[in-house]
C-alpha cells in the first residue's frame, strides 16, 4: 500500500489560499485535514516509539483543534502537519541510511590514525589511558618487589 499523496494536500492548499470563507472552502479544508490525518497515521506506523504512541499524540493534536473555524488558522495547522510529514520522512530516510551503512561498511578500526584521520581529542584520551595503565602497572610491580624483599628479609632473619 502506498502512502496517501502529499501532493494532493498541497494542491488543495493552493486552491484555498485565495478564498476566505464559504461552505465550499470549509468542505475543501475538511477534506484536506482528513487527508493529512490519514497520511500522518500511515507514516506513524514506523515511528520509533511505536504506532500506538504516535496515534495517541496525533489524535490529541487533532482533537485539540477540532473547533477551529477560521480558514487561515486551519491553513496554518495544515502547513504544520505537512512539515511534520516531511520531518518523519527525513527521520525514516536517516534510519534507513544508518542501517545500510552499518550493514555494508565494516566498523572502524581501533587505530584511526592508520586511516589518515587523526583526532586530537581521541589521541589525547588514548595517551592518558596508556599512561594511566602503565603507572598502575608500575605501582603494582613496585609493591610486588617491596613485598618480595620483605619476605626475603624475614626468611633471612628466621634462618639466623
Amino acid at each position: 500500500m502506498y502512502p496517501p499523496s502529499i501532493s494532493c494536500t498541497i494542491k488543495l492548499t493552493t486552491m484555498v489560499n485565495g478564498a476566505l470563507g464559504g461552505p465550499n472552502v470549509q468542505r475543501q479544508l475538511r477534506l484536506q485535514v482528513l487527508n493529512l490525518y490519514k497520511t500522518l497515521l500511515y507514516y506513524g506506523r514506523d515511528y520509533p516509539l511505536g504506532y500506538k504512541y504516535f496515534r495517541d499524540r496525533c489524535h490529541k493534536a487533532f482533537v485539540k483543534n477540532r473547533d477551529e473555524t477560521d480558514p487561515q488558522q486551519i491553513q496554518k495547522h495544515i502547513s504544520r502537519g505537512e512539515f511534520i510529514i516531511k520531518e518523519l520522512e527525513a527521520l525514516y530516510r536517516l534510519r534507513k541510511y544508518r542501517y545500510l551503512k552499518q550493514r555494508y561498511y565494516p566498523e572502524k578500526l581501533e587505530d584511526d590514525d592508520l586511516a589518515g584521520k587523526i583526532d586530537p581529542k581521541l589521541m589525547l584520551k588514548k595517551f592518558e589511558a596508556k599512561t594511566a595503565t602503565t603507572s598502575q602497572q608500575q605501582q603494582q610491580s613496585s609493591t610486588v618487589r617491596s613485598s618480595s624483599t620483605v619476605t626475603e628479609s624475614i626468611k633471612e632473619e628466621i634462618k639466623q
